[in-house]
């Protein structure tokens, strides 16, 4: 089997992209606990690095399907951190302007 390796550059891509989603997690994780977002929270803290390197194999045209815990998904797309926090407080500016909140 030929041995794949990976640059210094895209572990470190990866290591950035996965602690933005933990961060994420952690902030919304804080915001459900204050009751400040309503509904369900399920997170995806310790499973970042699924994401990370599965969104780095895709091309633009892939598809990808979630049912919840995708925040991190939503991240690794390259929507905007403000866009899915947006929509998890319902607001319009949201990445589904508001309906998926």
């Amino acid at each position: 089997m030929a041995k794949i390796t990976f640059s210094k550059e895209t572990y470190l891509k990866w290591f950035e992209e996965m602690m933005l989603m933990r961060r994420f997690e952690e902030k919304i994780a804080q915001l459900y606990g204050q009751q400040k977002i309503r509904g369900f929270c399920h997170l995806y803290i310790g499973q970042e690095a699924i994401v990370a390197a599965t969104m780095s194999a895709l091309i633009k045209e892939d598809k990808i399907i979630t049912a919840y815990r995708d925040h991190a998904h939503a991240l690794g797309c390259g929507i905007s951190a403000n866009e899915i926090m947006a929509e998890l407080y319902g607001k319009v500016t949201g990445c589904t302007k508001g309906k998926g909140g």
